[in-house]
């Protein structure tokens, strides 16, 4: 009997500091807070490419075809270069677009290239692989409001191609400069903007 009432005692001692430990705690609130700024930024790599065999590759600050070479034979005028822009997006938006500007490439009285420049945009997925994009074979003055999306791009990055009409597989509406060209320098501008939606 001794050993029956020493457990109970020793049971109803345990429940008692127990309960006394609980009724103890206390809960501190301890707020945690961050703030992720937006990230926005878009860059443009341009590199030249002299056609011959082989193609040789270098880096350029501006698209500019230098003195275009009459062919005799065909009486239109063709540029030793082409050039492609690979368009880097950097920004933790959930959804953005991209949009291509086209200022008129105009020289003397008015005179434009503006559909004698061949407009190739197109999806980057390895240095030597790519996929077509909608609509994205323009002339020079097509391209202007041209713009794709983060989905359009997904899984690669954006490529533009530039070159003179050559009068062969050029992209719609596009023709080669005639021998007839108003003479003189031609000069215009592109603008690429990424916008955050």
């Amino acid at each position: 009997m001794k050993k029956i009432i020493t457990k109970m005692l020793c049971l109803i001692l345990t429940m008692s500091v127990t309960a006394a430990v609980y009724a103890q705690i206390r809960t501190a609130n301890i707020p945690v807070r961050a703030t992720i700024g937006n990230v926005s930024s878009i860059t443009a790599a341009i590199t030249r490419v002299t056609v011959g065999n082989p193609s040789v590759y270098e880096p350029a600050s501006e698209i500019n075809f230098g003195q275009l070479q009459l062919d005799n034979t065909y009486r239109i005028f063709r540029s030793l270069y082409y050039f492609f822009v690979d368009v880097g997006i950097n920004t933790n938006a959930a959804n953005w677009t991209v949009t291509h500007n086209a200022e008129s490439v105009t020289g003397p009285g008015g005179s434009n290239l503006d559909n004698h420049i061949n407009v190739s945009f197109v999806r980057q997925i390895t240095n030597t692989s790519a996929a077509n994009l909608t609509n994205g074979y323009v002339s020079y003055a097509n391209s202007n409001g041209k713009y794709y999306t983060k989905n359009d791009l997904q899984n690669g990055w954006l490529r533009i191609y530039y070159g003179i009409a050559t009068g062969s597989g050029d992209n719609s509406g596009v023709t080669p400069i005639s021998q007839n060209k108003t003479p003189g320098n031609y000069s215009g501008s592109v603008y690429l903007t990424l916008t955050p939606q």
